[in-house]
């Protein structure tokens, strides 16, 4: 089982953003790439789906996105 990509997301309330200029703000964070749980025992060589490589493979990568969207 893998979790690829998750993103969550909170868009503040009108009272709060307006208190600062703003009509809208919303703040994200997403990942990908964020867990594998298996059973398959490859002997610590990386990821089953990369399959088995002469001299090895490069991990998949895990990353993290964070960000604002704002509205005047």
């Amino acid at each position: 089982m893998r979790l690829r990509n998750v993103q969550l997301a909170y868009t503040l309330p009108q009272e709060i953003v307006s208190k600062v200029g703003l009509s809208n703000l919303r703040l994200y964070v997403s990942g990908s790439n964020l867990f594998l749980f298996d059973d398959f025992k490859n002997d610590g060589l990386g990821d089953p789906e990369q399959g088995i490589a002469i001299l090895g493979t490069v991990p998949i990568q895990k990353i993290f996105n964070f960000g604002a969207s704002l509205t005047f």
